[in-house]
């Protein structure tokens, strides 16, 4: 390339500015719907490229060279390939399992009106499209950089920019956590696992986007010594930007930043041996300092996350994953499709396919999904196969080679060896080079160090015009699948489901062949809509793609329910269990909706959980499914591993129903220690109590007070039983000793409510009223205090305090029961003005 005496013209300073607009824009933009973005990233630098091909016009250059140009073409057009249709004949000899769902997907859709899904390599062509968008944008952001990378002014003007920049999106993460902004671009941040919130939703990402600003100003200081300000300001920028980092709690980005920054001070040390009389700038060892420190700091907070187990725990039944178990799940997948891959960055459609029945397999629920694999390389072989990712890996090693041709491993700058070590080790953790800015900064690292030796396409202008030309109209064809796919702005949508329609739905459907959410999603609206059969189907889609998916399960259900196939609905719900148990009282309501036998709902429970039959028999409340609710208990006693709380509750449940003799056989078969003495007596009283008659229960529990280790819950029940006979100075005296107890929430409010019940059973109107007052003080909003609270303000006649708690509480009751409080306040009111009348006359 000939070297740039002449002054640059207006147009490349346009592209110039465009490119690094987009560079600075990059980092703040990745929290939520990210096609949007992809897009206009890929257009704006479309404009930049046209004023560089402009700037090359003005003086006459022949030939423009496109920095690794070679290998970023190379997966352009292996992302492109991915989004060809092919005869479908093709496509079943190639993936018979995918032409085979596929096809039944293409029913469905002409069911509803829509139009059939083409047969194509990408299992996921909205983020295909996203992908190749982003390899486009890098081509052009690289070829406008190279070029200015030309002069060093320019270069210096890249590490300024880049200290700002740090600081910037440092300073942006410090707003949000002073802040407390927990919605970022509307995604739900988890602030379980990060202090910072933001600008990336995903600390993993952020790590890496703070490791590669402690490098690439690790470099600026090095290189730029000459202006101390700026120097400065690398340095703090350095210090902010590994903060950062360690505060994201990121196991992979801080374990590589380490071995990263070790890498670096190494290679230094070696060419100060080899360049004797190069002398070390003091900095040198006050960031050597600063970084040990950081480092230390770091690898002590964060020592449980870098040496514990990397495990998800996703709901009470403990389900577990590794990411070996979901690599072990993309490595079947490209067992199964060695040549063609999924299309870039679509691996969860072919993940679908491969969820296990296994409970312990389960590793992603609800609304979340693989996008992509947790590596580098596996995203890779993913993407194109064994075949397409050797061609991918053949050009980005023919790249890398002719770079090494002028530079040995030894000339390379030391923190941008380690910038890179850094990044590619860190992938092989937590894949992140699908976000923009940590691509772009990784490609740009060494251009702008070293720009003469980087490898470059080298295409006639001609040539580069026309491919500048054609890239037009594949940019908008890429954008609108992108945009009208994002499965992340339908993700917001979804979250208030009522508001979607169906034809959305189909829709991204449509874009995300493979996606089981939006299957299971597209049942449920056929499902409000009263098409059961179509419903049902929708959400056999779903579990054919994902055997496991919990919500499909239930959707299907209620499909079968809908249609009278009871015993398949159990079946359903039982699966859907089996699964995942946090729909376990969404079952139960189900349960009581469709009025399934007694013996069917108990046939939902899985027998590893015989804990969830506690649930199933509590919902059977009606009259006439008391026989029923017996016999669900006795089956709830005579399971093993049942937990203490639910047999107390079982056995508690059979007395008010009056079941003695299963109770007393209940107790007596009881193993010792099961629960607690105190307890374990509570219920003894209650049996005797109907055995034979209360006040010998209260006799018979005052002797055993004494006997017992833990005596709260019989003086509880000591409680109860004087509200129930009405004997005040017995009760007074258990409030006294629970008093003295440590009780938790629960039992506070039962202490409470019970205190004042027995000051209503024996009339104590007033004291009662401060009772009730108190009660709803602490514990305010519950129905069940308020209505007791305007039951006794009525019935003292306090008519103004009635109207201001129903005014204040009106929108915590039912309709119903908000006609009947002002039905009796109207009645208070007329009696209330009748005596004021009577006492005038």
């Amino acid at each position: 390339m000939p070297k740039l005496k002449q002054r640059a013209s207006p147009w490349f300073l346009v592209a110039f500015v465009i490119a690094l607009c987009n560079l600075a824009v990059a980092p703040f933009l990745l929290g939520g719907s990210r096609a949007p973005f992809e897009a206009s990233f890929a257009c704006s630098l479309w404009l930049g490229f046209g004023g560089l091909l402009l700037h090359f016009k003005k003086h006459t250059v022949k030939h423009i060279e496109l920095a690794w140009g070679l290998p970023i073409l190379v997966v352009t057009f292996l992302g492109l390939i991915g989004l060809i249709p092919w005869p479908e004949t093709w496509f079943a000899s190639m993936h018979p399992n995918e032409h085979g769902l596929l096809s039944y997907l293409n029913e469905l859709l002409a069911v509803q009106g829509s139009k059939p899904v083409p047969f194509r390599a990408s299992m996921a062509p909205a983020l295909t499209a996203e992908g190749v968008l982003r390899w486009i944008s890098s081509l052009y952001l690289l070829a406008i950089f190279y070029r200015g990378f030309q002069r060093s002014d320019r270069r210096e003007l890249f590490f300024q920019f880049c200290a700002v920049l740090t600081l910037a999106v440092f300073s942006a993460s410090l707003v949000h956590v002073i802040l407390e902004i927990t919605d970022v671009m509307g995604m739900v941040p988890r602030v379980d696992v990060s202090l910072f919130y933001a600008p990336l939703r995903n600390p993993n990402h952020l790590a890496k986007l703070y490791g590669l600003f402690f490098f690439i100003n690790l470099l600026g200081a090095r290189l730029y010594q000459h202006d101390p300000k700026w120097q400065l300001t690398h340095h703090i920028a350095c210090g902010l930007s590994l903060m950062g980092l360690l505060f994201t709690y990121s196991r992979g980005g801080i374990l590589f930043l380490i071995l990263a920054f070790l890498v670096g001070l190494f290679l230094i040390k070696n060419q100060q041996r080899a360049e004797p009389t190069q002398k070390t700038n003091p900095l040198f060892y006050i960031i050597l300092a600063m970084g040990f420190f950081f480092l230390v700091l770091g690898g002590l907070l964060s020592a449980d996350y870098l040496l514990g187990q990397v495990s998800y725990t996703l709901d009470e039944i403990d389900n577990n994953t590794t990411k070996l178990q979901m690599n072990a799940l993309v490595w079947q997948f490209l067992m199964d499709h060695p040549l063609g891959g999924a299309g870039l960055n679509a691996l969860s459609g072919g993940l679908s396919t491969y969820f296990s029945n296994d409970a312990s397999q389960l590793f992603m629920v609800g609304q979340n999904r693989i996008y992509y694999a947790e590596n580098i390389l596996f995203d890779l072989l993913g993407a194109f196969g064994f075949l397409g990712a050797a061609v991918v890996l053949a050009a980005w090693g023919s790249s890398v080679q002719k770079y090494l041709d002028k530079y040995s491993l030894s000339q390379i700058e030391p923190w941008a060896m380690a910038a890179l070590f850094f990044v590619l080790g860190s992938e092989m953790v937590d894949f992140a080079l699908v976000t923009p800015c940590i691509l772009w900064f990784t490609l740009l690292i060494l251009p702008a160090v070293q720009p003469k030796g980087i490898p470059t396409l080298r295409l006639k202008f001609t040539n580069a015009t026309v491919m500048w030309v054609l890239s037009l109209p594949v940019i908008l064809y890429l954008s609108y699948q992108a945009v009208s796919g994002d499965r992340k702005a339908l993700d917001a949508q979804m979250s208030e489901p009522d508001k979607v329609e169906l034809s959305t739905l189909l829709a991204g459907q449509h874009l995300h062949p493979f996606d089981a959410n939006l299957s299971f999603s597209i049942a449920a609206k056929l499902r409000e809509a009263g098409n059961m059969q179509q419903s049902l189907r929708w959400a056999n889609y779903a579990l054919l793609l994902w055997p496991t998916l919990d919500s499909a399960h239930i959707e299907a259900a209620r499909a079968l329910a809908y249609m009278g196939k009871k015993e398949q609905a159990a079946l359903e719900y039982r699966l859907a269990l089996e699964t995942n148990s946090r729909f376990l009282l969404t079952i139960v309501e189900d349960l009581k909706f469709f009025q399934l036998p007694a013996k069917l709902q108990m046939k939902v429970v899985p027998e590893k959980s015989p804990n969830h039959l506690h649930y199933i028999c509590n919902g059977m409340r009606a009259p006439e499914q008391t026989q029923d609710r017996i016999h669900c208990l006795n089956s709830l006693l005579s399971q093993k591993g049942v937990k203490p709380q639910y047999i107390e509750s079982a056995i508690r449940t059979l007395l008010n129903l009056n079941d003695v003799t299963s109770a007393a056989q209940a107790l007596s078969t009881l193993p010792p220690g099961t629960l607690i003495d105190g307890t374990r007596a509570a219920q003894e009283m209650r049996l005797l109590s109907k055995q034979t008659n209360i006040q010998n229960a209260i006799n018979v529990a005052k002797n055993k007070l004494h006997q017992l280790s833990q005596p709260k819950e019989l003086h509880f029940w000591l409680l109860d039983a004087s509200i129930q006979t009405k004997n005040y100075k017995l009760g007074i005296v258990q409030i006294n000793a629970l008093k003295k107890m440590s009780l938790n929430k629960d039992k506070r409010f039962y202490l409470l409510r019970q205190e004042f019940r027995l000051l209503r059973s024996v009339e104590k109107w007033t004291q009662a009223y401060e009772r009730i007052l108190n009660l709803d003080r602490q514990f305010p909003g519950r129905a069940s205090v308020v209505g007791t609270l305007l039951d006794v303000e009525l019935h003292l006649s306090l008519y103004d305090k009635a109207k201001k708690t129903l005014a204040k509480y009106r929108n915590i009751f039912s309709p119903t029961a908000l006609e009947k409080y002002q039905k009796r306040l109207d009645n208070l009111q007329r009696r209330t003005n009748q005596i004021r009348l009577e006492r005038l006359k």
